[in-house]
C-alpha cells in the first residue's frame, strides 16, 4: 500500500472535575513512528482545541503511529507560582495508518492491591486488617479522598458495603461477621477529589471450607487456566464405592460434573475457566446405604503471567553457587518447569536429566527423558521450556548418521505431580545452525514457537510454528546479520530481536567475530510489525558481544547474557551483563563479570526471576553463578561488589542420627559428639561420624592444621580440597 497524506484525529477526553482554581488550558501531543519518540513527526503545545485535534501525515495503511499526551493546567496550588502546571504524561497508545484516529482518556487511578495482615497495635491477640496498596495515578491530577469497601460471599452476593469512607482509605478492620466466614471476597475502590474512581481491587479468602473425617482431598497444583488440575483422595474408610465431583463458579453455576468415578487421583480440564474467577470443587463419596460425605475446596483461576511480579527488583550482582558435572562442554537454555523441576543434559547425552534447585544448589536427581537417538546429541545443546498449557518443549540437535546436525523439536505431555513425560509429537527444522547457543528461540502465550533461521545468502528470518495446528509462517527480520541473532518474548507477546554478526564462518566459532548489528527490534506478533527500539541502541555498549541468551525479568526488562564461543578470547571471558529497559528505551552495562575467564553457554531461568549461569568447558566440573533478585541487604557484598549469601549449614548434633540424600545442597557439614550422618546414594547408605571431613565447596587448608585435625574419613562432594604449605599463606 502506498504512502498518502491522511487526516489523523487525536481526541483527548476532558479532565473530570478539577480542584477549585485549577483550569485545563491546553494539551501537549506527541506523535511518532517509533516507540521511543526520539524524532516525533508531530509535537504541539495546543491551547485552542482541547478535545479534537487533527493532523495531516504522510503514512501508509500498514504503518504504525505512537501517541502520547499531557494536560496543561493554569492556576491552582500545583501551578503556583509557575503558570502552566503539567500532568504526568499519558501511557503510549498506537494506531495504524488505516485508522481514522483514537481517543485518549484523562484519568487512570491504579487498581489497588489488597492483602490480609494481622495487626498487634491495639491488642496482643492481634486483629485482622484488610490493607490496600498506596494510592497512585497514571495521568491527570487528584488526591485520594475516600474508599469504597464491598464484602461478598462465595456466590458473589454482597454482604456489606461501606461507600466512600473518608476515614478508612487503605486499611479496614475486618468485621466479625466477615471474619467468621470460611471464605469471602473483598472489593476495594479508590475515589479522588476529581471524581475519578479506580477499578476494583479484589481479595479472595479461600481456605478449605468443608472437611471430612472419612476422607481428605489434596489439591496438588495451582489452578492455572489451560492446565490440568490434579487432586489426590485419601480414604479413611473401607466402605468407599464411588466419587462424584462437582465444579461451580462463584455464581453457583455448575462448570463440570464427574459422576460415579473410582479414580482417587482425578484431574480436571481448565481450558474454559475465567481468569481471576473463584471456583469451588465439591467432592462427595458414596459409602453405600445412602450414606455420603463431602469435602469442598476453593481456588482462583490464574495464568502464568500472574507468576511474574512487576514490583520485583534486581541487584544486578552475581553470586557463586557451586561446582557441577554436566559431562563437559554443553550449550543449554532451560526454563524451570511449573513444579520447579529443571531439565538439563548431563553426562548421559542420550537422555535428559532431572535437577532440583534446593537451598540455592542444583542437585541432579536422575535421567528422566530418553531421547530417540542412537548417538549422543550434538555439542550437546538443549532448549527446554514449558508451553502455557503445561506441555514441555525440548529442542536438540541430532548426531546420528541420518540426521547429523539436524534440529528437532519434541513436544511432551507433562504431569507436574508425578514428573512423568509423555511423548506427543516431533518436528524437524532441517539442517540449521544452533538456535540454542544464540538464544534464537522463544514461545509466545498462544503456544507458538518462534525461531531464527537464515537463507543461503545469510538473510535472517523469524519463523513461527504451532505444533498443535501445524500452522507455519515466516517473515524477514530487518537487520543485517548472518549469524547469532537472539530473540525473547515479553509479557505482551512482543518479541525482542537482538545481537548478531556478519563476521562468521560456516562453523561460527573459529574467527573472532564482532557485533555488526547494533539495532534492537520489537516485533509485534499480533500485527506482524517491527519497531526499532531507539536508534542503533547497542552502540551505547562498548562490548564485543553479539551472541546472547536474552532473558525476560519479572519487571519487564530483558537481560542479555554473553554466550560467545569463538576465538575472541577477551570477549568470551567477560561475563558482564547488559540490561535492556524497553519502557525508558535504555541499555545499561553492568560490570558484574566474575573474573574466572571461562565461557558460559548454559542458562537456567528460575520461575522466581533469578537466573543461573553455568560454565562450558571441555572437562568438568563446571561453575555455577546466580544472578539474583534484590532480596539481600546491600551490606552483604564482597570486595568485588557481588552478593554474599548466608551459608547453609548442616549440623548433626550430639546424639542425633540423620539421613540425607543430597548433601551437596549444604555449604558446610559439621558432625558433633556422637552424632551420625547417613548419606544415601543409589540405595546404599554410608555413615559418617565426628571424625569425618565432608567438603561440599572448594576448600583450601594449610598442611600443619589439616594434619593436626587427624581426619579418618574425607568425603569430597562436587568439590576440591587444596592442601597448601604454610609458606604459601603469605605468597
Amino acid at each position: 500500500m502506498g504512502i498518502n497524506a491522511k487526516n489523523i484525529r487525536i481526541t483527548i477526553a476532558e479532565p473530570v472535575r478539577l480542584p477549585e482554581g485549577v483550569i485545563h488550558t491546553g494539551n501537549r501531543i506527541w506523535i511518532s513512528k517509533t516507540i521511543d519518540f526520539a524524532n516525533p513527526v508531530v509535537y504541539v503545545d495546543n491551547e485552542e482545541d482541547l478535545r479534537d485535534n487533527y493532523f495531516t501525515l504522510d503514512i501508509a495503511d500498514d504503518d504504525t503511529l505512537y501517541v502520547k499526551t499531557q494536560y496543561v493546567y493554569n492556576g491552582g496550588p500545583d501551578a503556583n507560582p509557575v503558570e502552566g502546571s503539567l500532568s504526568s504524561v499519558s501511557r503510549i497508545s498506537s494506531l495504524k495508518g488505516n485508522q481514522e484516529g483514537l481517543t485518549i482518556s484523562d484519568t487512570i487511578v491504579e487498581t489497588p492491591r489488597i492483602s490480609l495482615v494481622t495487626s498487634y497495635a491495639n491488642t496482643s491477640a492481634g486483629e485482622s486488617i484488610i490493607k490496600g496498596s498506596d494510592f497512585d495515578m497514571y495521568t491527570s491530577i487528584g488526591n485520594h479522598v475516600s474508599s469504597t469497601w464491598i464484602f461478598k460471599d462465595l456466590y458473589n452476593k454482597t454482604i456489606m458495603t461501606v461507600s466512600e469512607d473518608v476515614d478508612r482509605l487503605t486499611e479496614f478492620k475486618l468485621p466479625e461477621e466477615i471474619e467468621s466466614l470460611k471464605y469471602y471476597i473483598v472489593e476495594l475502590y479508590y475515589h479522588t477529589d476529581t471524581n475519578a474512581i479506580s477499578n476494583a481491587g479484589k481479595y479472595f479468602n479461600i481456605t478449605e471450607n468443608k472437611t471430612s473425617t472419612l476422607f481428605t482431598v489434596e489439591k496438588l497444583n495451582r489452578l492455572v487456566i489451560g492446565r490440568p488440575l490434579y487432586f489426590k483422595i485419601k480414604l479413611r474408610t473401607v466402605k468407599f464405592k464411588s466419587l462424584n465431583i462437582v465444579v461451580k463458579d462463584m455464581n453457583g453455576v455448575v462448570v463440570e460434573e464427574i459422576e460415579n468415578t473410582t479414580d482417587l487421583s482425578p484431574s480436571l480440564n481448565t481450558d474454559n475457566y475465567v481468569l481471576g474467577s473463584l471456583y469451588y470443587f465439591e467432592f462427595k463419596i458414596d459409602l453405600g446405604d445412602k450414606y455420603t460425605d463431602t469435602v469442598i475446596i476453593t481456588d482462583i483461576a490464574s495464568n502464568d503471567v500472574i507468576l511474574y511480579d512487576p514490583n520485583k527488583t534486581y541487584s544486578n550482582k552475581n553470586d557463586y553457587k557451586q561446582l557441577i558435572s554436566l559431562g563437559g562442554k554443553t550449550s543449554q537454555l532451560s526454563y524451570q518447569l511449573y513444579n520447579e523441576s529443571i531439565l538439563m543434559v548431563t553426562e548421559s547425552n542420550k537422555a535428559i536429566g532431572l535437577f532440583k534447585y534446593v537451598n540455592e544448589n542444583l542437585i541432579y536427581v536422575g535421567d528422566i527423558i530418553e531421547l530417540p537417538v542412537d548417538m549422543d546429541i550434538e555439542l550437546p545443546s538443549l532448549y527446554v521450556n514449558e508451553m502455557s498449557n503445561g506441555d514441555v518443549l525440548v529442542v536438540y540437535t541430532g548426531k546420528d548418521t541420518d540426521n547429523m546436525g539436524e534440529i528437532f523439536m519434541n513436544l511432551y505431555g507433562f504431569n507436574p505431580v508425578t514428573n512423568e513425560f509423555t511423548f506427543k509429537t516431533s518436528k524437524s527444522l532441517g539442517i540449521r545452525e544452533s538456535v540454542v547457543r544464540p538464544g534464537a528461540i522463544t514461545i509466545t502465550w498462544d503456544n507458538t514457537i518462534h525461531y531464527v533461521e537464515y537463507t543461503e545468502d545469510r538473510t535472517p528470518f523469524l519463523t513461527s510454528v504451532n505444533l498443535y495446528t501445524d500452522a507455519t509462517s515466516t517473515i524477514e527480520i530487518p537487520i543485517h546479520a548472518g549469524s547469532s541473532v537472539g530473540i525473547v518474548r515479553d509479557m505482551n507477546d512482543n518479541i525482542m530481536i537482538v545481537g548478531g554478526t556478519d563476521v562468521y564462518d560456516t562453523e561460527g566459532d573459529t574467527v573472532p567475530g564482532l557485533r555488526t548489528n547494533d539495532k534492537i527490534y520489537i516485533f509485534n506478533y499480533s500485527n506482524q510489525t517491527f519497531t526499532e527500539l531507539g536508534w542503533n541502541i547497542m552502540e551505547r555498549v562498548d562490548l564485543a558481544y553479539y551472541s546472547f541468551h536474552p532473558v525476560l525479568q519479572h519487571n519487564s526488562n530483558v537481560v542479555l547474557f554473553n554466550t560467545l564461543d569463538n576465538n575472541n578470547i577477551e570477549a568470551i571471558e567477560n561475563q558482564s551483563t547488559i540490561q535492556v529497559d524497553v519502557d525508558v528505551v535504555e541499555v545499561i552495562h553492568y560490570p558484574n563479570d566474575h573474573s574466572d575467564n571461562l565461557p558460559y553457554l548454559c542458562t537456567v531461568v528460575l520461575r522466581n526471576g533469578d537466573v543461573l549461569r553455568i560454565s562450558s568447558v571441555i572437562r568438568d566440573p563446571q561453575k555455577v553463578y546466580g544472578y539474583i533478585s534484590n532480596t539481600m541487604d546491600e551490606g552483604l557484598m564482597d570486595d568485588n561488589d557481588n552478593v554474599v549469601r548466608n551459608l547453609v549449614e548442616l549440623t548433626v548434633k550430639d546424639g542425633e542420627d540423620i539421613t540425607v540424600e543430597y548433601v551437596n545442597q549444604y555449604d558446610k557439614v559439621v558432625i558433633e559428639g556422637t552424632g551420625k550422618l547417613n548419606i544415601e546414594r543409589k540405595g546404599e547408605i554410608t555413615t559418617y561420624d565426628q571424625h569425618s571431613l565432608i567438603i561440599t565447596r572448594d576448600t583450601v587448608k594449610y598442611r600443619r592444621g589439616f594434619e593436626a585435625e587427624n581426619w579418618k574419613n574425607i568425603l569430597l562432594v562436587d568439590a576440591e580440597l587444596i592442601i597448601k604449605d604454610e609458606d604459601d599463606e603469605f605468597n
